[in-house]
């Protein structure tokens, strides 16, 4: 992927006719990250059904899953590593980083296998949780609980990948 500005990119996967767009970050740990999900507020909903996992949703310039289609299109050849950045709402900052294997399967990954993948890195995690204000105490939000030894509810949350070489 060519270095420029962050922002929404038409990428063309190998063996693939038709591009698709999706969120580029060039600036994040030398760049060449593809961003597959960013939780930045409450505008968009994610607890949503399998299709809408598969397919996709939000808007790429803001709130969005990209869709795990995507996703194994992506990452069917070669090595990838994940990344993982979170704010709370006092501004603190975290981030993970994965290279594994899984990543690289030709078949669609799931949500499921995705979160096994991140739980391996931050034990008890819920990245697509419903988002609430200020920080609230709930299992049911966006949580890193390793990070913050409780439920802590994120501001918000970002996962991108990009190749190994």
């Amino acid at each position: 992927m060519p270095k420029g500005q962050n922002g929404i990119h038409t990428i063309f996967p190998i063996f693939k006719d038709d591009g698709f767009e999706v969120y580029c970050d060039f600036e994040t740990d030398n760049g060449n990250w593809t961003v597959f999900q960013r939780r930045i507020n409450g505008q968009t909903d994610f607890y949503r059904g399998w299709n809408a996992y598969e397919n996709g949703f939000g808007n790429l310039k803001a709130v969005f899953w990209l869709g795990n289609r995507k996703i194994s299109e992506l990452t069917s050849t070669g090595k990838h590593e994940l990344r993982i950045d979170l704010t709370d709402f006092d501004g603190n900052t975290r981030f993970g980083n994965i290279q594994r294997s899984t990543l690289e399967m030709g078949r669609p990954i799931t949500n499921s296998q995705l979160m096994d993948i991140v739980g391996i890195l931050c034990g008890y995690v819920n990245l697509n949780g419903r988002y609430l204000q200020g920080g609230q105490i709930d299992t049911k939000g966006i949580n890193w609980y390793n990070w913050k030894t409780s439920w802590y509810s994120m501001k918000s949350s970002v996962m991108m990948f990009r190749k190994v070489h």
